[in-house]
């Protein structure tokens, strides 16, 4: 609004804003909090919750064996082959590190030496 009223030469500001979608994620799947503490309140909260992983669901993946898996747990950067990092991984500049199992880690960020640091991690149980 502000540049189109810089451009017009009167100025201009929004009064309301609606995002109605934004990074996958669309308002109709949108819950209000009461209507969270409704459906926990019935037990039907895992209904409506989404995995953790799915807002970075576009983002590469890393599938990580049990030497890696631990390494970045303990907070220490992996690097992978070059045959195995792909150019898109290298572009996005951050991917989604899974276990072989298949258990979400969380987020790896690309250092600029070509190392992966754990940016971005889920706690373990």
């Amino acid at each position: 609004a502000h540049d189109l009223g810089q451009a017009l030469g009167c100025g201009a500001h929004l009064s309301a804003l609606v995002r109605t979608s934004t990074g996958g994620f669309g308002i109709a799947d949108a819950r209000t909090p009461d209507a969270l503490i409704a459906l926990a309140a019935e037990g039907r909260i895992e209904d409506v919750l989404l995995a953790c992983d799915r807002a970075v669901e576009r983002r590469p993946a890393a599938i990580l064996g049990a030497e890696r898996t631990l390494d970045i747990r303990d907070g220490r950067d992996v690097r992978f082959d070059p045959d195995v990092a792909s150019e898109r991984s290298r572009e996005a500049a951050v991917c989604r590190a899974y276990t072989v199992s298949g258990d979400f880690l969380g987020v790896l960020q690309l250092q600029p030496d070509g190392d992966w640091h754990p940016h971005k991690m889920l706690p373990t149980g």
